[in-house]
């Protein structure tokens, strides 16, 4: 099918997304090269409106200085939960930068909630073991019951501050490939009606989750598995699909 472009725009980075996982690596890349040009597509009419934003529970990191929790307890709470099929490269990775991501929000004005002490509250969810399973521990640390708004907020002011450009109510629906490199999307902007290309030296998919195609799920409408779509459409292998959690779990 032949797509009439209307207008072709160009930047560093792309990131088809903007949810808590797109903003995070849009601020982390701003920050680092401060002169880069970073364009960010979200289908919904506002970043604020992504699927993050209803997270509520907390977010599990092990505190160093916790003398109960280790990272190892981390690591095999989330192997476990995975039924033992997770990356476990990948996931050492991600259990061992947790508090730091923890440190990152907190120093750039998340409210995390706090004792009376003033340390950080934490709260224990299920599979936060201590001891490889022996007792439960808490691990999770949480702003309210709006951790995820908190994300957000933190996050979304960091790239404003930084020069990012958002398109909003846009979707991707082509990846630009030649020569087995890509080189940015085709971009359809609903309220616009038209059709845009967008050349990018580097193209990230952050789209979230893709729980609407459940017949059963608690996630936002949103959530259609477009980055899964947009990276298959083009013939490139897409890593564990079936790993999808249902929550609440109870």
């Amino acid at each position: 099918m032949k797509i009439d472009i209307d207008t072709t725009l160009s930047c560093d980075v792309l990131i088809i997304g903007a949810g808590g996982a797109a903003l995070r690596c849009a601020a982390e890349i701003l920050e680092n090269r401060p002169t880069a040009q970073v364009v960010a597509l979200t289908k919904v009419t506002h970043p604020q409106k992504s699927h993050t934003s209803t997270a509520q529970g907390g977010l599990a990191a092990v505190d160093p200085k916790d003398p109960l929790d280790a990272t190892v307890y981390h690591m095999f709470d989330t192997w476990k939960g995975s039924d033992c099929t997770a990356d476990q490269n990948v996931l050492k990775i991600i259990c061992e930068s947790a508090w730091e991501q923890i440190l990152w929000l907190e120093n750039r004005g998340m409210h995390f909630s706090r004792n009376r002490d003033g340390r950080l509250s934490k709260r224990t969810f299920g599979g936060h073991t201590r001891n490889f399973g022996e007792a439960s521990v808490y691990r999770a640390v949480f702003e309210a019951d709006r951790t995820g708004k908190g994300i957000m907020d933190t996050s979304w002011g960091e790239t404003l501050k930084k020069g990012i450009r958002f398109l909003n109510q846009t979707i991707g629906v082509e990846l630009l490939i030649e020569n087995g490199w890509c080189h940015g999307v085709i971009a359809f902007q609903q309220k616009e009606g038209k059709f845009i290309r967008i050349l990018s030296k580097a193209t990230i998919i952050a789209t979230g989750g893709s729980g609407q195609v459940f017949r059963v799920t608690t996630n936002c409408r949103q959530n259609t598995g477009d980055g899964l779509a947009l990276v298959l459409q083009a013939g490139l292998p897409v890593m564990d699909p079936e790993a999808v959690q249902f929550h609440p779990t109870g």
